[in-house]
């Protein structure tokens, strides 16, 4: 009889231990968040937990980068109902956060000048309004088409860029790098006037800071 007791209660410790360890780890999708994650991804859009144990953090991540991947379709949106500007995506690895490159020809400028037109200014508020939304890097490059030497293209460029960037900055834009490359990069012939109209413009990069 006892040993038949000793085996029914193997058995059983047996089957408890089965049981423990097939029952499937917590998932993202049904973990719940700590209370600390759950406020955070309320209150703070750039909140990234740290130094949380358990699938809380992974659900923080999540909820995160779908706020961010939203944020920048709209901001997308925006960007391309801006009239004058050509957009572009810039990739990342990260799919949940988008670069964009804003592309303007010569309405920027009168010839052979630096000084920005009534429409140049327009168009440079109106993407301002945009990209003060999210903290952004911004770079501007100049560009020109081959007519005058190269020193004088070049150094034209870099004013180009230089007052672009100093209208981002009259509107609360701070983190701005300038850049003048002259002719150095066309993107259409130079043997043509619309070719060199396409060549002479100014390029706004915005990076998405995380």
């Amino acid at each position: 009889m006892k040993t038949i007791n000793f085996l029914f209660a193997s058995i059983i410790i047996f089957s408890i231990c089965a049981t423990s360890c097939s029952t499937p780890k917590t998932s993202i999708l049904t973990a719940q968040p700590t209370t600390k994650d759950s406020l955070m991804v309320q209150i703070c859009t750039d909140y990234i937990p740290t130094s949380i144990v358990g699938e809380g953090g992974n659900l923080a991540k999540y909820e995160k980068a779908k706020r961010d991947y939203a944020k920048n379709l709209d901001r997308a949106k925006r960007l391309e109902d801006i009239d004058g500007i050509q957009i572009k995506r810039i990739p990342r690895e990260n799919d949940s956060i988008c670069d964009f490159m804003a592309e303007m020809d010569d309405i920027l400028f009168a010839y052979d000048s630096f000084e920005l037109t009534p429409k140049a200014i327009e168009i440079i508020d109106n993407l301002s309004s945009v990209i003060i939304d999210i903290p952004t890097r911004v770079e501007v490059v100049g560009h020109t088409d081959y007519y005058g030497t190269d020193e004088y293209n070049l150094n034209l460029s870099k004013m180009r860029a230089m007052a672009v960037g100093n209208r981002l900055r009259d509107n609360g834009i701070t983190n701005i790098t300038e850049i003048g490359k002259g002719e150095s990069e066309p993107v259409a012939t130079n043997h043509t006037a619309e070719g060199r109209k396409k060549n002479r413009r100014v390029e706004i990069k915005m990076f998405t800071e995380e």
